[in-house]
């Protein structure tokens, strides 16, 4: 039985019976009576998981489609036996998304899952395809029939909506479907849908809405009035009930709606609308519900189903995990299922009691007493579960301690008591969820493992009574600390602890003892670790533990290549495909022996047998060797004993071997099972007998185990075991077993299968209830006595197993250790997700709660303030709607006047306190940056500057140098002093000196090695520098100030301008010009007299002194004077229009020379200005160069500057790659997933051609039979055989066989039987020589044998058995090829979309590459290597040069010459094809004069002939087609002929009427002497008798005249019959005798007639025939 309900799946609730439902959970159907509250359970026929249901109309049958990995089925129960009475076949991949049948029970259709969504319309009766067609290319949530018209359907999904119906086709019935437009809405999932009576659809959306669907477009959308959405959240259920519509959504609302409104409902576009905004909106008709229900806040329905015989009581199914009965009327709720929402994450059973404990990813944790079945009580957590155990009894006397971690990272330990759950400590230890819990065996460590990949280690100190046993584990009995924790390199899949203590070092002098951790992750890596027993961590700072305390260490397998074994190749494939031939076999007899019973609590047995192991399956893997290296993946671990432990090893072939290994020896391992499926679960029972193994795919496996006899065999192996040796030991160990129930049994038959009570080690046990797709096992337990085996899975499903080999225990407890458990005091809970773990508290708990608590005061006074504020605006708003009279001033309304400067003063005062008490904190941090500046600042002597010239490619910079030492500054004080002593004659040239100097002794110093006296002349020479630029620069930077102080201000004007041009201030005039000139003059005098540097301290004397220039002007003045330029024209501009004398106009046009002249001196004076400097900074920079390169001589710098240069380069392309990856990764996985589909359509193709080639040879195989049926026919017969004619047609006869079928119910039967004629009469009119065969009567005729009659009989079936055989093969080559023509089709567009995404590809690399190519590389060249000069020296700007190898140097010379080669070869080819141009000119003239000539001639021909002109080709259209003529011929001819022959039918028609009138005439004549000859009779007879009984006397012997009466009779009676045979069998003949079909009408009224005839016949000779008995005997006696 199940602790489980798939409350997210929808439509999983559907009535059978008034009071039963039927839903799905896993691979189980549970048919639930709402009354009573039982259960039933039937399990699935195969490995998978249910996919829809869908009821019958009647309720007596049950739909059930499965899931599966390859093939699943559509399963057909008759209910209530639950026998299979159909199973459908073919109609998905995987599996299927929903079923229905139609309103009549004749059909279903089904909707197959991911990858092929095919819709597939089903016979089911038949178990037959009617028809097929992809449905969408995305998942389909429900598909429906029409109720008023089965050939309609409508399916919907994911973003779409689709329209279904049958068309009758001139190629037979198609299912045709179009996808419904949503125009202005926008696009979304359907979940749900009804079919209105009229024809329209009523969709669902996401949005609340509901959408009305008229002929495939929207006619309008559906909102409560004020433009409010019909729910909040998705509806996701929509049913019709009697006139109204009622609707489910996720916010909990049972809405109830009028059908008649929303079917009428329209919405009309305004004329304003549809003239305005381009853009569509949505048209949205507005209506009120007529009643709405509330089931509660956190409910999200998801399923709404009505109950039957009731017009107001509703199923409700709960995503929360309820389900539910809902009264409209009394307007209440009944819950009647209460389980999970989701995956169950984790269960635990009581190691003392019968009960369970379950937590779900909802944030349940319930607990169950699974022996009664019930739900005992439960208790919701903020964050779902991820992980939980139950404290040992060893541990915990009480048995009811659970430690549970949560997603969110919390760790809970929780005590259950009989009314509920008590919280004994909660921490946070992890960011992340908590993904595995394990507890030593000793209980005095914890360890918690989590998804982000932290390892936490917790102190547990239970406290024992007087005898040494340990209470309960409570808070007052317990001390629960944490240790630290460990940051490993990928997720933990699986932990274990050992059960012994070993002895380690913690350092070289310290032992102590710890327990071995086994850590496998999630990347297939397996860690061993000692847990030292001591705790000894400082964690007053952070709780990471440091690598001393926690050694992690790999253990891998060691196994040796000369082991490795490769996977069989060919052999081994073509025998899998023979296994999976066998095992599909196998299921399909399953399939149709299965009869689907499954009774509460009759299970198979738990342990599978060995000899019912597919023989083929172990031959392969014996064959395979060891297929495990030393790099497969370990995914779980379990710890026996000492140093053993399991592993689960993925090999080679992605199977999951479980292995017995030793920590100490990697190089042997003793295999246990091999499970096919990854694993998710490793564990054993309570009482380590078993391994218990749950996998990713639902399945859950029992293995029969022997600890002690598998440690002990471990000892004697000295390798890794194959699975061969894994064979022969399951085999010994069930011959054993066999062996010993002999002897206890010696009536054992050993072929029989063994009983269920045979056990041995190494047997296995297999369950599969869990969903196949979304069903991955959690957690595997069993109960303390083994009687009970428990699962859990991600579908939501608890699935409880009895062990029938295990008598339940009656555990008595002792409830006086739960009064220890106080159920006061508890911690307070962790209810925030994002509260901080206890590693991030220990920083950021304290400062957050000074922030919070401020945080909080500042909202309570905003809120205060901003009510005063809202109630303030309030008085005013209501003072001035007020009357003038009561009115108040806007000042009255202050409260106080003077409020306003005492709050001024008040704030004043505060910003002093303020100011006053962060003195402090602005000194501290106004100290910091100081510090800051004399750390890293004031010890620098020169800051790094860089120039570029404007130019050229020249770029100079200053080093970075610290300031000298006050010791060394004195002593180069000093001898600075004495130097100027010594050299007092140099006078103010000392600078230059000390710089040509210092560089001749640093040129001198290396090659000489002078004494210190140059040493300290250069160091007294450098200082003079310094001091003298520094005294530069102080006089440069007072400079700039005075001329920034001087700097006018934007708006002034000059006195003097104003003065002399009051009117015209702007324009310039001749005096201006001549005052410019004057001042530049003196400001040239000026700076030539003051010299100075231009290049900020950097010039070294070498480059020229430049010429006496102007002071440059500012760019402001530069700007000025073109703005004079500008308005001078303007005025003159101006004055044109007032007409300027001549004097005027000659003086502007000095002006304008003036200025131009004025501007081109100062651009000559700038481009002056920058060529220096660029000369001068060149200079510089060869200085630099040679200071770097040729006199330091320091390669080690050129060689990291060259290496700086190339980190640059791949810098940036590494950031140009960086940008291209994702459209990379996305372009290679579209490539990838072409390929894929490709290939598999490729495999489709191949499929196909195989059945095509196999249906040819079937075909060959029944033309063959047909051929030796013909062979047999002509051997019957014979050869001159009289009725060879008549036995051909009998034999050549296709005869109408009806096959005899069972039909349910009278009215369909007769439907079909009438259906059946209706194409047997259609497939009888193709020829009419078939129509002559069906009307020919098969009478043996007399002088035929009758053994050779049935055997041409016999025959002759044969050969319509094989005719049929060969349309049916037919039939199915043609379905075959139409496959095939589809698969071809989808090749070719796959092939196309394959090139496109491999040209995308391409282009993309393309313009990658150009991308790359585009970044500019640095070449560093030496001086011999530059062979480019210009007048004999290298340039001394190589930008415009090209980097080249000499040997592609020497390659473009060459292909210069080729060039030039080629070039004069196409000059040759130019010349001659110019020639030929020239003459093929000449000679098309020539033609077009020709052409010219006979048009002209041939339209005069045509006026002389005709008068006008004729359009030939017109003509020659119009003319006569001889093949067409010569049809027309032979279609007359044979319309003639059958014309004939229609004649001479007519004419025979007309022959045979007549002599079959004449018969009749003469029948009737006949019959009319026959009568007058009978009353005739009669009166003789009469007279006969009287005569008799008058004469008394006895006559010796009749009369002759009697007797000459008498044979006339005889002879006429005699004649007449003759003639009676001779008509009938004229008849006969006129009846079988073939006529055209074109006279059916008038044959079927002559066989009226004939028939007639013999009736009237028939009638007549009534009489003859009951001749009087008498007179028969003495006609007899004459005779």
């Amino acid at each position: 039985y199940s602790f489980g309900f798939q409350s997210h799946k929808r439509s999983n609730v559907h009535f059978v019976e008034e009071h039963v439902v039927v839903s799905s959970i896993g691979n189980v159907l549970v048919f639930l009576n709402i009354k009573t509250g039982e259960p039933i359970y039937v399990q699935g026929v195969r490995i998978g998981s249910v996919g829809a249901i869908a009821v019958h109309p009647t309720k007596k049958y049950i739909a059930f489609a499965e899931v599966s990995e390859k093939d699943p089925n559509i399963y057909i129960y008759q209910y209530p036996s639950m026998l299979i009475h159909r199973i459908l076949r073919g109609g998905a991949v995987r599996g299927y998304s929903d079923i229905c049948f139609n309103s009549s029970g004749t059909k279903i259709a089904s909707v197959a899952g991911d990858p092929d969504y095919m819709l597939t319309i089903w016979n089911w009766k038949e178990e037959s395809i009617l028809l097929r067609s992809k449905a969408f290319s995305q998942d389909v949530y429900r598909v429906n029939f029409s109720p008023e018209n089965d050939g309609i359907l409508t399916s919907a999904g994911m973003g779409h909506i689709k329209f279904w119906r049958m068309s009758l086709t001139f190629t037979g019935l198609k299912l045709q479907g179009y996808i419904g437009k949503f125009g202005a809405s926008e696009l979304t999932d359907i979940a749900a849908f009804i079919q209105l009576p009229d024809g329209k659809v009523l969709t669902s959306t996401e949005t609340g809405n509901m959408l009305l669907w008229d002929g495939g477009m929207i006619k309008c959308e559906i909102g409560i009035k004020g433009k409010k959405p019909c729910h909040q959240g998705r509806i996701e259920s929509i049913i019709l009930a009697e006139g109204e519509i009622i609707t489910g959504g996720e916010d909990g609302f049972v809405r109830v709606w009028d059908l008649e409104t929303i079917d009428n409902a329209d919405v009309t576009t305004s004329s304003g609308e549809s003239s305005g905004s381009s853009v569509s909106t949505p048209r949205i008709f507005e209506l009120e519900p007529i009643d709405e229900l509330l089931i509660a806040k956190d409910v999200k329905i998801k399923s709404v189903v009505r109950f039957p015989n009731s017009t107001h009581d509703y199923l409700i199914q709960d995503q929360q995990g309820f389900l539910m009965k809902l009264d409209l009327n009394k307007r209440s709720t009944d819950k009647l299922l209460a389980y999970h929402s989701g995956p169950v994450v984790a269960i635990a059973c009581s190691p003392l009691i019968h009960r369970l404990v379950s937590l779900g990813i909802d944030g349940n944790l319930r607990l169950y007493d699974y022996l009664n079945r019930t739900v005992i009580n439960k208790v919701k957590y903020p964050q779902g579960g991820s992980a939980m155990i139950f404290v040992p009894a060893h541990l915990d006397e009480s048995g009811s301690t659970v430690i549970a971690g949560f997603q969110d990272g919390v760790l809970r330990v929780i005590s259950i008591i009989p009314n509920g759950f008590v919280l004994q400590f909660v921490v946070k230890p992890h960011k992340a969820a908590i993904n595995n819990i394990v507890l030593n065996h000793d209980g005095n460590r914890l360890i918690t493992a989590s998804e982000d990949r932290t390892l936490f280690l917790f102190s547990i100190k239970i406290k024992k009574d007087s005898h040494g046993k340990p209470l309960a584990f409570t808070k007052a009995n317990t001390g629960f600390q944490p240790i630290g924790f460990i940051t490993l390199e990928s997720p933990i899949r699986s932990l274990s602890f050992g059960l012994d203590t070993v002895e380690i070092s913690i350092t070289p002098k310290k032992k102590t003892t710890g327990y071995t951790l086994l850590l496998a992750l999630d990347n297939g890596c397996l860690f061993t670790t000692v847990i030292p027993t001591e705790a000894d961590v400082d964690v007053s700072t952070t709780f990471e533990l440091p690598e001393s305390y926690i050694k992690l260490k790999r253990w891998s397998l060691n196994v040796p290549k000369k082991a490795e074994i490769e996977p069989v190749q060919p052999n081994s494939e073509s025998e899998k495909e023979k296994v999976v031939e066998k095992e599909e076999d196998k299921d399909k007899s399953k399939d149709n022996d299965e009869q689907g019973q499954s009774k509460e609590g009759e299970h198979p047995h738990p342990l599978v047998k060995a000899k019912e192991v597919s023989n083929s399956i172990n031959s392969l893997r014996k064959q395979r060797g060891l297929v495990i290296v030393s790099e497969s993946m370990i995914s779980h671990v379990y710890f026996l004993s000492g140093t053993q432990f399991l592993a689960a090893i993925e090999n080679q072939d992605k199977e999951i071997e479980i292995r017995l290994c030793d920590i100490n020896a990697s190089h042997f391992s003793y295999l246990l099972a091999v499970i096919p499926h990854k694993l998710s679960v490793l564990t054993l029972d309570a009482t380590k007998s078993a391994i218990l193994i749950g996998c990713i795919n639902g399945s859950t496996y029992i293995i029969q185990f022997n600890v002690a006899y598998y440690l002990k065999t471990l000892q004697t192996i000295t390798c890794h075991q194959t699975y061969e040796d894994y064979d022969q030991f399951l085999e010994s160990q069930l011959n054993a077993a066999l062996l010993l129930l002999q002897n206890e049994m010696p009536n054992y038959n050993p072929q029989s299968p063994p009983p269920a009570n045979l056990t041995y080690t190494g047997q296995q046990w297999t369950g599969n209830l869990h969903d196949v797709v979304n069903g991955k096992v959690t957690s595997v337990v069993t109960s303390p006595d083994l009687s009970f085996m428990m699962s859990s899975g991600a579908d939501g499903g608890i699935f409880i197993w009895r062990n029938s080999l295990r008598q339940i225990e009656n555990i008595e407890f002792d409830d006086r250790h739960l009064d220890q458990i106080n159920q006061f005091g508890q911690p307070d809970d962790i209810t925030d997700s994002n509260a901080y773990s206890i590693q991030e508290a220990k920083v950021k708990s304290e400062k957050d709660r000074e922030i919070e608590i401020a945080e909080n005061r500042k909202f309570i006074v905003r809120s205060q303030i901003q009510d005063l504020r809202n109630e303030f605006l309030h008085i005013v708003s209501e003072n001035e709607t007020a009357s003038k009279n009561v009115k108040l001033n806007r000042t009255e309304l202050s409260v106080d006047l003077y409020l306003r400067n005492d709050i001024e003063a008040d704030a004043i005062k505060k910003k002093e306190t303020l100011l006053r008490e962060l003195a402090w904190t602005a000194e501290k941090e106004s100290i910091g940056p100081t510090k800051l500046y004399k750390k890293f600042l004031d010890p620098v002597q020169t800051e790094r500057i860089e120039l570029k010239t404007f130019k050229a490619n020249y770029c100079v910079s200053t080093f970075r140098t610290l300031k000298l030492t006050q010791q060394i500054d004195a002593l180069i004080e000093q001898m600075i002093s004495s130097n100027e002593k010594n050299n007092a004659l140099n006078g103010d040239n000392q600078v230059d000196g000390i710089d040509k100097d210092g560089i001749g002794n640093n040129q001198n110093t290396g090659a000489n090695g002078q004494s210190s006296h140059q040493s300290k002349s250069k160091n007294q020479s450098s200082m003079k520098k310094l001091e003298q630029r520094k005294q530069l620069r102080a006089e440069r930077a007072a400079i700039w100030k005075q001329l920034l102080d001087s700097k006018p201000d934007d708006k002034y004007q000059d006195p003097r301008d104003t003065n002399i041009f009051p009117e015209h201030r702007n324009i310039v005039t001749e005096d201006d010009i001549n005052l410019l000139q004057k001042e530049d003059a003196e400001n040239a005098l000026t700076g030539k007299a003051k010299g100075g540097d231009d290049l900020m301290g950097f010039g070294s004397g070498a480059a020229p002194a430049p010429k006496p220039e102007p002071k440059v002007q500012p760019k402001e003045t530069v700007k000025t004077e073109k703005e004079t330029v500008e308005k001078v024209s303007e005025n003159a501009t101006a004055k044109n229009k007032v007409k300027l004398t001549e004097m005027e106009l000659q003086n502007l046009k000095v002006k304008k020379t003036a200025l131009k002249y004025e501007k081109d001196r100062l651009l000559r004076f700038m481009e002056r200005s920058i060529s220096q400097f660029d000369k001068t900074l060149i200079v510089l920079a060869q200085e630099q160069l040679l200071l770097s390169a040729g006199k330091l001589k320091d390669h080690l710098t050129l060689d990291l500057k060259y290496a700086d240069i190339k980190l640059q380069l791949l810098f940036r392309e590494w950031m140009l790659l960086k940008e291209f990856e994702q459209t990379d990764n996305a372009l290679a996985d579209k490539l990838n997933g072409k390929k894929a589909e490709k290939n598999e359509i490729e495999a489709k193709i191949a499929e196909y051609r195989e059945k095509l080639a196999a249906k040819k040879v079937e075909i060959e195989q029944v033309i063959q039979k047909e051929k030796e049926i013909h062979e047999d026919y002509r051997k019957s017969i014979g050869e001159n055989n009289k009725n060879e004619e008549f036995l051909g047609k009998v034999f050549r006869r296709k005869i109408k066989r009806v096959k005899k079928k069972v039909k349910e119910g009278g009215q369909n039967a007769e439907e079909e039987e009438e259906e059946e004629e209706d194409s047997e009469s259609e497939a009888s009119s193709y020829n009419s020589d078939d129509e002559g065969d069906e009307e020919f009567d098969e009478i043996i005729p007399s002088d035929c044998d009758p053994g050779l009659w049935q055997k041409i009989l016999n025959i002759r079936e044969k050969r319509l058995d094989q005719e049929e055989i060969l349309g049916e093969v037919q039939k199915a080559v043609e379905a075959l090829k139409k496959e095939n023509d589809s698969l071809l089709k989808k090749e070719k567009i796959i092939g196309v979309a394959l090139k496109n995404a491999e040209a995308e590809i391409q282009e993309f690399q393309t313009l990658k590459q150009r991308k790359l190519n585009e970044l500019d590389v640095l070449v560093p060249l030496q001086f011999s290597q530059v062979q480019h000069l210009e007048n004999d020296q290298i340039p001394k700007d190589l930008n415009s040069s090209l980097v080249f190898f000499n040997e592609g140097l020497v390659q473009l010379k060459r292909r210069i010459k080729e060039i030039q080669q080629e070039k004069s070869d196409i000059k040759k080819q130019h010349r001659e094809l110019k020639k030929q141009h020239v003459s093929f000119n000449k000679s098309k003239k020539e033609k077009q004069q020709k052409v010219a000539d006979l048009t002209a001639r041939a339209r005069d021909v045509q006026m002389l002939k005709f008068g006008q002109i004729i359009d030939l080709e017109k003509l020659e259209k119009l003319g006569s087609n001889k093949t067409a003529d010569e049809l027309k011929e032979k279609i007359e001819k044979e319309d003639l002929r059958r014309i004939k022959e229609v004649a001479e039918m007519n004419k025979k028609i007309r022959e045979h009427k007549s002599r079959l009138t004449d018969v009749i005439r003469k029948n009737s004549n006949n019959l009319e002497n026959l009568v007058e000859l009978q009353e005739k009779k009669n009166s003789l007879e009469t007279s006969l008798n009287m005569s008799q009984t008058v004469v008394n006397t006895e006559l010796s012997g009749l009369q002759k005249k009697d007797i000459k009466e008498r044979e006339k009779l005889i002879i006429l009676i005699q004649t007449q019959a003759m003639q009676i045979d001779e008509l009938k069998a004229e008849i006969e003949n006129l009846i079988r005798k073939p006529i055209s079909k074109q006279y059916n009408h008038g044959q079927s009224r002559n066989k009226s007639l004939v028939v007639i005839s013999n009736a009237v016949q028939e009638e007549q000779l009534a009489p003859y025939s009951a001749m009087d008995g008498q007179t028969e005997s003495v006609l007899s006696q004459e005779i």
